[in-house]
């Protein structure tokens, strides 16, 4: 392996790969929260139409 190739697998990669885990985390909350709030929103009751007032 050339000097560029170790270089990246010692230094680079093991960086990018926590950065990518991270996000990877980052992502997973942000949709669960997101399905959470579409979970709890559609568990409301519909309100009915208001009556016209005569």
């Amino acid at each position: 392996m050339d000097f560029a190739g170790t270089y990246y697998e010692d230094h680079i990669q093991p960086v990018a790969d926590s950065y990518a885990e991270w996000a990877s985390g980052i992502k997973t909350s942000v949709v669960e929260k997101i399905q959470t709030t579409i979970d709890n929103y559609s568990k409301q009751p519909i309100p009915a139409d208001p009556q016209p007032q005569s």
